[in-house]
């Protein structure tokens, strides 16, 4: 039997999504990216979460929350939001909840992975097409990178552990299959080390690369103004990664 979420509950769940992905969201909205386009937003484990649980929950709800985020960033509704970062989470997104619909733990981390790439190439390509009126393709790469590469390592490190936390306290939210495969099932902590430790090394290439070549950053149309900060935020965003991955591989040792 297909599980059914209520639909008050459906639209309570939504509501309360777009409420935190847009607090979350806002939290980091004036971290701009090296281009000075686009923003850090690890907030995306907060839709990640909800569409786990159901597809149109975080597609919807993350839609909403970073169409309210940029909107009370700007003080007015942002039309490149409207534009690309709502498409771009509706598709992404729901792609990822009906990925995971028959959930495992290597589910989760495929999903996870194609998601982020199309989801911000999508928003990445009519960012760029709308605030530039040109198809930039080092523009388009450039974003579509570096919201992956920093994205990533939340939704691999956080994601399970907040899937785990609200399927265990509020078991009604969730499918039995979703339940007893969340619950039952350890989660793959040596392929989590893996992307933990692998992004976080590429993170820490850019962010030494961009410190002592800062040619390379202007050669990759980066402000000047923000070469250094970026640097830095990757170095240190990396490391971080680096060492959740090894964490990860840490308690896979001692759980044998």
């Amino acid at each position: 039997m297909t599980y059914r979420i209520p639909r008050s509950l459906l639209i309570t769940l939504t509501a309360i999504c777009a409420t935190l992905y847009a607090v979350g969201a806002y939290l980091t909205a004036y971290i701009e990216s090296p281009w000075g386009m686009g923003q850090f937003r690890p907030a995306i484990i907060i839709p990640l979460l909800f569409s786990t649980l159901n597809p149109w929950i975080g597609a919807i709800g993350g839609a909403l929350g970073t169409l309210i985020a940029d909107s009370i960033k700007h003080g007015y509704i942002y039309p490149p939001s409207l534009i690309a970062a709502v498409p771009g989470h509706l598709i992404g997104l729901s792609l990822y909840g009906y990925m995971v619909k028959r959930f495992s733990w290597i589910r989760f981390i495929i999903a996870t992975i194609i998601t982020l790439i199309i989801a911000n190439f999508i928003v990445a390509l009519l960012y760029i097409i709308y605030v530039t009126g040109s198809l930039n393709i080092l523009l388009i790469t450039g974003l579509t990178i570096w919201w992956y590469i920093t994205m990533l390592p939340f939704a691999i490190f956080i994601d399970p552990i907040l899937i785990k936390t609200v399927i265990t306290v509020i078991p009604s939210l969730a499918s039995e299959e979703l339940r007893n495969t969340v619950l039952r099932s350890e989660i793959p902590k040596i392929k989590f080390m893996t992307i933990l430790i692998i992004s976080g090394l590429i993170m820490i290439i850019l962010g030494i690369s961009f410190l002592y070549y800062p040619n390379l950053g202007f050669l990759l149309l980066l402000k000047s103004n923000t070469i250094n900060m970026i640097a830095i935020m990757f170095t240190f965003t990396g490391a971080a990664s680096v060492i959740m991955g090894i964490i990860f591989g840490l308690l896979q040792l001692i759980s044998k």
